[in-house]
Parts: structure tokens; C-alpha cells; sequence
């Protein structure tokens, strides 16, 4: 339950003309977009903003340049360096291991807090963080760089576990919401239905020696203009 959409707060009636159907959006963009775009600007029993301006920018800004890429640069990195499988987790090599592990326990621990307090948007925008977090802690590492050196073979390893097993638990924790991108986020990374339980974000490091299978870009990156346009055009504008 919500409160009411607002379009530049103005309320959303038929009367203004400003009412739009999800079930366009839904077509053109797909639902794991449109529930993503809700529950962070929807707040649980609050009213929330919907323009067409907002609703591209945060797709772009979330999905396409942040959850998307993290799992594109990864999943190119395992197939460069370690011939598409999964490193073995071997505990945290440096403070950068250390430092991501112990920010990806506690956003599971703040992440089941709010939610069991009904604070749905606030639950999202702190996986959101540990995404943007996961994506800094590829430049603090910088992979490509250690791949240079055969004496950072380990050092490379744990990156790439720990980006794995990363990427594992945010696809459980989007799973409410991007339920089709987490699925296929599953599949990428090799990893099976038999893994992809709730309990096992709990037991970091699990995921290793999986298959990657590259697959589609999860979130194709929107165009501005054109998509406004498009969306402006349901609303009869």
C-alpha cells in the first residue's frame, strides 16, 4: 500500500489528464523496472513522484550504470582471466576484501531490519549502496592491474570471488522486485537453482567454480529524450 502518485505534485487523476497506465510501461521498459522505480520513489504509505524525467533517470542511474554494469565488468573479467569459471574463495586477501565483505554482511542485517519495520524504500537504497560500493571497490583493486603480475594471481582471485559472491546476494535481495534481472543474473554466473535460496547470502563465499554464461545486458540504456517523449505520449501529452 502507498500513498498517491504525483506528477510535479500535482495529483494523478483523470481529470488533469494525467494518468498513465502501467501496462505500457510495463511493455517498453519490463516490470522489474517498474517495480524497481516504485519502491525507491514510493515510499510504504507515502505519496510519491512520478515523472517521465525521473522515471528514465533512475533506470539509467540504478539499473543500467550501476547493478548492470557491476555484473557486465565482472562477469568480462572472470572470462579474461580465469577462463569463465568462478575463483575459489579463500577468505580476504586485503582490507579492500575485508572491507566489502563486512559492508555486504551488514546491509543483509539492515536489509531484514527494515523491511521487518515495513521500510521498503529504505531497504532498497541501502543495497543500492553496496552496489555502488561493489562497483568502487573494482577501482580500488584494479584488477587489471594485478592480472599484470603473476605474483598477484591470488590477489586477482579474491577480487573476483569476492565480486561473485557479492553479486549472489544482491541478486537475493533484488529478488522481490527484479525478479526476472535476478534470475537471469543466476544464470550468468553459473548459478543453480539449488543454491539460490534465501538462507545462503548468510554463507559468503560459497559461490566458486561456477560456469559463467554470458547472456544478454540485463538493462538496456534508455535514451533521454526519445523515451520521455514516448512516455509523455501514453499520458496523452
Amino acid at each position: 500500500v502507498h500513498g498517491l502518485l504525483m506528477m510535479k505534485d500535482m495529483k494523478m487523476s483523470k481529470s488533469r489528464g494525467n494518468v498513465i497506465s502501467p501496462l505500457p510501461l510495463i511493455e517498453q521498459y519490463g516490470v522489474d523496472a517498474l517495480r524497481y522505480y516504485l519502491v525507491r520513489e514510493v515510499g510504504f504509505g507515502s505519496d510519491g513522484q512520478f515523472t517521465p524525467e525521473q522515471f528514465v533517470e533512475r533506470i539509467n542511474n540504478d539499473l543500467v550504470n550501476d547493478f548492470g554494469n557491476l555484473l557486465n565488468r565482472t562477469i568480462a573479467m572472470i572470462n579474461k582471466y580465469f577462463d569463465g569459471v568462478t575463483p575459489k574463495y579463500s577468505g580476504s586477501v586485503t582490507k579492500f576484501d575485508e572491507a566489502l565483505k563486512e559492508l555486504t554482511m551488514a546491509t543483509i542485517k539492515e536489509y531484514e531490519n527494515d523491511l521487518d519495520d515495513l521500510k521498503i524504500t529504505e531497504a532498497f537504497i541501502k543495497v543500492n549502496n553496496l552496489v555502488s560500493r561493489a562497483n568502487k571497490y573494482i577501482e580500488e583493486t584494479s584488477p587489471w592491474t594485478l592480472a599484470k603480475n603473476i605474483e598477484k594471481k591470488a590477489e586477482l582471485a579474491s577480487v573476483m570471488a569476492h565480486l561473485t559472491n557479492v553479486l549472489f546476494v544482491l541478486g537475493i535481495l533484488m529478488q522481490p522486485i527484479l525478479v526476472e534481472s535476478s534470475n537471469k543474473l543466476f544464470a550468468q554466473l553459473g548459478i543453480g537453482d539449488d543454491l539460490r535460496k534465501y538462507e545462503n547470502i548468510y554463507k559468503f563465499g560459497l559461490i566458486e567454480g561456477t560456469q559463467i554464461n554470458k547472456g544478454e545486458i540485463l538493462f538496456p540504456r534508455l535514451e533521454v529524450e526519445k523515451e520521455t517523449v514516448f512516455i509523455r505520449m501514453l499520458m496523452g501529452k
